[in-house]
């Protein structure tokens, strides 16, 4: 185990990518509640912001950005190549 949390932590290519999938969906999301909010008030755009509130009160960058980290280093492995070494 302490091997793998090792590795995981040390993948620094798959935690960044981890780290930037968060973002880019913290992003989408916090766009479409800026929209619901300039729209009509209709019980659409109601939903749109109070999910989107409850997304970012449970996804708090505080311990969501280092999770993420975590998860993309676990999850997204570096290519292994598949050719004879240089020498």
């Amino acid at each position: 185990m302490h091997s793998c949390l090792t590795r995981a932590l040390s993948n620094l290519r798959g935690g960044i990518i981890g780290v930037l999938i968060y973002l880019v969906i913290s992003g989408v999301l916090f766009f479409l509640a800026f929209m619901a909010a300039f729209g009509n008030d209709t019980p659409a755009s109601l939903l749109i912001i109070q999910t989107v509130e409850i997304y970012f009160l449970v996804a708090n960058p505080l311990w969501a950005v280092p999770l993420s980290y975590f998860a993309g280093g676990c999850l997204i492995t570096p290519r292994e190549e598949n050719g004879a070494p240089d020498e």
